[in-house]
């Protein structure tokens, strides 16, 4: 995910974020307050999962749940299914919103 105004970076199950307006003294703009908000949004789902597939390490339902949620808060939208492939069949395994899965 390219930011313009910071620099987040992950390493050693460590997230960093960095103010990256050095010419401008670091100071607040709205893009960068948007770029923080998502960077944090993405930070928070994704240990969400993690703490899930911590908690299922058999069950793979709470994840496939929690990654379609997750989706759904982070990208803004209203809905998300997640289908895997079986053969030629696409099953769905996972759905997050209001519309009725056979709409879908």
């Amino acid at each position: 995910m390219p930011f313009e105004t910071i620099l987040f970076d992950i390493s050693d199950r460590v997230a960093c974020i960095t103010l990256n307006r050095p010419e401008k003294l670091n100071s607040f703009t709205t893009r960068m307050h948007e770029e923080l908000r998502e960077a944090l949004e993405h930070q928070t789902a994704t240990s969400e999962v993690l703490g899930i597939i911590s908690r299922s390490p058999t069950d793979v339902q709470p994840v496939l749940d929690a990654i379609v949620e997750s989706a759904a808060r982070v990208c803004g939208i209203d809905d998300v299914m997640l289908r895997l492939r079986s053969g030629n069949a696409m099953t769905v395994r996972a759905h997050f919103g209001s519309l009725a899965v056979g709409l879908v």
